[in-house]
């Protein structure tokens, strides 16, 4: 009978740790959804006819459309709040692979967006820094869909481009505070062949 209700409390003690550590990892858990992410979501890439004065080189326009989804961290959002801009990159860069060598690659475009919060009207403003278009929002949520709304964004002509080679494009997107004394800095890739 003693080895019984020993060997039961085992089982109660070993349930009891069970149900403790997951209470324990609970905080770990919202901890690691607090970090913050950047998901690059529905990318499309179209090559539409150019009308202009290259087109007598052959060249086509690529058009880029894209939704970066935004999740910020506890962090950035208490930055925001206030008064810390926040800075969003996202970076076109076209790679070509080499087998017998290091690839090789060249810097596309470039398009920021800088995200501000207004303590007196309480409104979060988006400005995209290479148009100046700027935008006002009453929630952080639809001024984050506003600044990972990229829409038929043109790249700049592709000259001197083989087809028959390993093109890719690199995108990388980056969210970070202007503050540089802040360590707060999130970041997502995706890579795409273009054959």
């Amino acid at each position: 009978m003693t080895i019984n209700v020993t060997y039961q409390q085992m089982i109660s003690n070993r349930i009891i740790a069970i149900i403790t550590s997951l209470f324990l990892l609970c905080p770990i858990l919202s901890a690691a959804d607090d970090m913050g992410s950047i998901d690059i979501r529905s990318f499309t890439l179209r090559t539409v006819k150019n009308t202009g004065k290259e087109e007598a080189e052959g060249n086509a326009i690529r058009k880029a459309s894209m939704f970066v989804e935004y999740r910020l961290s506890k962090a950035m959002r208490k930055a925001l709040t206030r008064g810390i801009p926040l800075i969003a990159k996202v970076n076109f860069t076209l790679g070509q692979h080499h087998s017998w060598w290091w690839n090789t690659s060249n810097e596309l475009l470039d398009i920021r967006f800088q995200l501000k919060y207004h303590a007196l009207s309480k409104h979060y403003i988006v400005t995209r820094l290479d148009t100046e278009k700027h935008w006002s929002f009453s929630t952080l949520g639809g001024a984050l869909q506003q600044m990972g709304k990229i829409t038929e964004q043109p790249l700049p002509q592709l000259k001197n481009i083989k087809v028959d080679e390993n093109y890719y494009l690199f995108v990388q997107a980056t969210l970070a505070a202007k503050s540089i004394d802040l360590p707060l800095k999130l970041q997502s890739y995706l890579i795409i062949n273009i054959n």
